[in-house]
């Protein structure tokens, strides 16, 4: 997690990881123009909100509304090998944030709801709701706080994702701790991860992934903080007799903090280490080490540009098998050319290692801008290339994707 250093108690807290697993890990400058598709702005503007710990508003009470609607032109809304099939997709959407904060509790929450409309493969079209919650309680020498993460969703999103699949997918955060010495903390955290597909061929992978955890951190002169954390993971299906579950642990160290006046870090690297149920029809099980890592670089080199750079690697649900080892990176940079005018890009690199070897990569780029008018009408629009590889026993298979989209919002 990305902390912020400064006199605020509120500031100075060693944080959790960033637990939201393995879908919001890309970040991005909180700001109401909606850059990407709906779903995906609304990822990435979570994922930098869970990495705050000061309040989430300088004002006791902030509330937003937004409306608006999107036009995307898809090359391949499956993401399937050729032959590829390509769709005008029409999103109406409204979005609902609230904070509020005192001066010792805080609530941050975030509904977004839209509906996609494809104009010619009518049977995929699909509603999708979003909602982040968090209330989080300061006291003197104790901390404390809940987060939920809720997606019901059906879009492609990456390596973890890569499927057009009706889903849910809730993540439950709870995460206690205390000052045990000058500038030291300890905490216990957890992501509590349920994951359900409501197609047929993807239930095989419904499960519940866990990952609880102890961090202790001590900060040091010159605006660091060092750390060390660690603990249990697991993963439970729900075919066991078909898919068996996944126990291990993990450990790692690292440090966060500003390493120079512009430039915000947190960095953790260790390893993991995972161990199978017997594999069905057989008393075989899978046992498998590797390094768990994560690093976070937020730097604003002036007040015009915004650069922040992600990556993480981790042991995730596997896609009909028991698990995936999984490297998220990307790459978000915003320039601002006026206080209404802005330009965005917005890179993303994944690849995954499935336990029986399967391996596939997702890669995307996108550009994109956004105009504000008179201070309440958000204009903007962007093109994504995606790309798409999978190794398999059968062979490989290659996708190729390319959207084109344009849309308004209203705020007030």
């Amino acid at each position: 997690m990305i902390l912020h250093r400064g006199a605020d108690r509120r500031r100075i807290r060693s944080g959790g990881p960033l637990v939201l697993g393995t879908l919001l890990l890309a970040v991005i400058r909180a700001t109401p123009a909606l850059a990407q598709d709906p779903g995906l702005s609304w990822s990435d503007d979570v994922s930098h909100r869970i990495e705050r710990t000061g309040p989430p508003s300088p004002l006791p009470v902030d509330l937003q509304f937004f409306v608006g609607e999107r036009y995307t032109h898809d090359s391949n809304i499956f993401l399937s090998p050729k032959p590829t099939t390509s769709d005008s997709i029409l999103t109406s959407f409204g979005r609902v944030k609230l904070q509020y904060a005192d001066t010792a509790v805080d609530i941050d929450s975030d509904l977004l709801a839209d509906y996609n409309s494809f104009l010619q493969n009518h049977s995929v079209s699909a509603d999708e709701e979003r909602l982040y919650g968090r209330i989080r309680y300061t006291g003197s020498e104790v901390f404390a706080e809940l987060g939920e993460v809720f997606r019901r969703e059906s879009s492609p999103l990456d390596v973890v994702f890569p499927d057009r699949s009706r889903r849910t997918v809730s993540d439950t955060l709870p995460r206690i701790g205390l000052d045990w010495q000058k500038g030291g903390t300890i905490d216990a955290s957890a992501d509590i991860q349920d994951t359900q597909f409501q197609q047929q061929a993807f239930r095989i992978m419904n499960n519940l992934e866990s990952r609880i955890l102890l961090t202790v951190a001590q900060e040091i002169e010159g605006g660091m903080t060092l750390l060390l954390d660690g603990g249990y993971q697991s993963i439970h299906y729900a075919s066991v007799s078909t898919v068996p579950d996944v126990e291990g642990y993990f450990a790692r160290a690292g440090g966060h903090g500003e390493l120079l006046p512009t430039v915000t870090v947190d960095a953790r690297v260790g390893v993991t280490s995972v161990t199978t149920q017997t594999l069905p029809g057989t008393t075989d099980r899978i046992r498998h080490s590797t390094v768990d890592a994560e690093a976070h670089i937020r730097t604003e080199p002036n007040d015009r540009i915004t650069l922040y750079a992600d990556y993480t690697r981790r042991i995730v649900f596997g896609l009909g098998e028991p698990f995936q080892t999984v490297d998220l990176a990307d790459l978000i940079a915003e320039y601002a050319v006026d206080p209404d005018f802005k330009i965005r890009v917005r890179g993303q690199a994944d690849r995954s290692h499935g336990s029986s070897g399967e391996l596939r990569s997702y890669r995307q780029i996108s550009l994109g801008a956004s105009y504000t008018i008179l201070g309440t009408m958000i204009l903007d629009g962007d093109v994504t290339f995606r790309r798409g590889r999978s190794q398999q026993l059968a062979g490989q298979e290659n996708f190729d994707d390319t959207l084109v989209s344009a849309g308004v919002a209203i705020t007030f």
